[in-house]
């Protein structure tokens, strides 16, 4: 089969990029030809991809369009996140890919959601003519699923394919246990994350030792920065608390993951999250808030740890009984294993196929 990823693509750092490269080989992998629709600007050490995208330039969705025409792909595969593109221009590529009876299915990473009444119909219309050029739409989770059919008035054909765990991320070099339980919270820095609850969980008690590693999404500043000075002045009043302000690489993410004991995501709200299958894939015990989206991948305290959401006296209470638990810890760790086997980029590949 001939596919087409249309998608940001290393070298560029994001979790889309290298979700992208890894979905791409494993198809590769088993026998299918792969080409890259990218953006341009990036030295891209890929054979087959076509760097032709610029996010405010019309003229180059166009030529991804008159390069999707002349190729002939079998299945046209969109990486969607809303900051990428320019949200009229990747509707008007839709729409001419539609109209002449390509499929394009998406694979949606993030669902917007919006509180104030404006915002929420542009939005809502926005996502239904959006969703009327789109074959099938992919999503990672259900709670994903039911957000994305709220926030459309069109019928169309959903899938939920979970995001895959790269069974290749071990935690190489993992320090033996200390005398001090060693918690990490690592990604970009936002409101929602809720890393106010680390600090107040943990500030100054003994014991314990906290790494917040990360910063601010150049997309989304002002606001968030506000909040992120915010928890770094908190941070200064405890001594076990280092805050590392600045995007790592995957190599430096893995040692920061060899570090851990436990890698906490005390989320407000989300979706659906990369974070968490990054730190599955490094075989480490994650410490969640029970946001619904949580709630049904952690599935009932089976592949990690819940807290009640917004409440740092639960988190704290939490991690000191599953530190103290070595056989819970252990059958934690079993089944996180058995985990990556399952959710593998190949094994999520030929589910991915099945659906074409």
């Amino acid at each position: 089969m001939k596919i087409c990823f249309v998608t940001r693509y290393p070298p560029q750092k994001d979790g889309i990029a290298i979700y992208a490269k890894h979905y791409v080989q494993a198809l590769r992998d088993l026998g299918h030809e792969v080409e890259i629709i990218a953006f341009k600007g990036h030295p891209y050490s890929d054979k087959k991809i076509h760097a032709v995208l610029e996010k405010d330039s019309w003229k180059s969705y166009e030529k991804c369009y008159e390069l999707i025409k002349a190729k002939e792909y079998d299945e046209v595969i969109l990486e969607h996140e809303y900051v990428f593109y320019n949200p009229l221009y990747l509707l008007l590529l839709l729409r001419k890919l539609k109209k002449q009876g390509m499929s394009t299915r998406v694979v949606m990473h993030t669902i917007a959601s919006y509180k104030d009444l404006l915002k929420k119909t542009v939005f809502l219309l926005w996502n239904t003519s959006f969703l009327l050029y789109t074959d099938v739409l992919y999503v990672h989770t259900k709670n994903a699923l039911r957000k994305i059919k709220k926030s459309s008035l069109a019928a169309f054909e959903t899938r939920v394919i979970p995001l895959p765990i790269d069974p290749k991320k071990k935690r190489a070099g993992r320090k033996k246990p200390g005398k001090k339980v060693r918690l990490l919270a690592q990604g970009f820095i936002a409101e929602d994350k809720g890393y106010h609850l680390l600090i107040d969980a943990f500030s100054n008690k003994e014991g314990y030792e906290v790494r917040i590693v990360g910063t601010v999404n150049e997309s989304s500043m002002g606001k968030q920065k506000e909040y992120f000075n915010q928890i770094k002045e908190k941070a200064k009043e405890a001594k076990n608390i280092t805050i590392v302000d600045r995007f790592i690489s995957e190599q430096e993410k893995q040692k920061e993951l060899a570090w851990a004991d436990f890698v906490v995501l005390p989320y407000l709200k989300t979706e659906q999250s990369a974070v968490l299958t990054g730190v599955w894939g490094s075989q480490c015990i994650p410490v969640c808030s029970d946001i619904v989206p949580f709630k049904e991948e952690i599935e009932n305290n089976k592949y990690g740890v819940l807290f009640e959401s917004n409440n740092s006296k639960d988190l704290r209470r939490k991690v000191e009984q599953i530190s103290q638990n070595v056989k819970k810890k252990k059958e934690i760790e079993g089944n996180i294993r058995n985990l990556i086997e399952k959710r593998s980029f190949r094994q999520l590949a030929k589910e991915f196929l099945r659906t074409l």
